[in-house]
């Protein structure tokens, strides 16, 4: 169970890196980095989503990856958690990366 759902976590975090990074991922109130910063102005959006693009793209290439081995090797339970935790904690830190690069992104964009 834990495969399928890192699989697909990692898959649509992937997904919305890329529409991100395309700048193709309009200002909402639901999927995306919804800071002060990023969210003042669709300029400011647009430059924080594609400045944090590529950092959102490995934290959930990581764990698309742990979620495919997972699935594919089916590891005993204690070798799954470790994955499963450490792919987190590496999203995390990612994540961490991409906040940061998108609001001086978007900080960038003020007058």
């Amino acid at each position: 169970m834990q495969g399928w759902g890192l699989a697909i976590c990692g898959a649509s975090l992937l997904w919305v890196s890329w529409l991100s990074a395309r700048g193709q991922l309009k200002r909402n109130g639901a999927v995306g980095i919804r800071s002060g910063a990023t969210m003042a102005s669709d300029a400011a959006w647009m430059a924080g989503h594609r400045a944090s693009a590529w950092a959102m793209a490995v934290g959930s290439t990581v764990v698309l990856g742990a979620g495919v081995y997972l699935l594919v090797k089916k590891p005993e339970r204690g070798r799954a958690s470790l994955v499963t935790l450490s792919a987190i904690l590496v999203l995390v830190v990612f994540v961490a990366i991409g906040v940061v690069l998108a609001n001086r992104a978007a900080l960038a964009t003020r007058p």
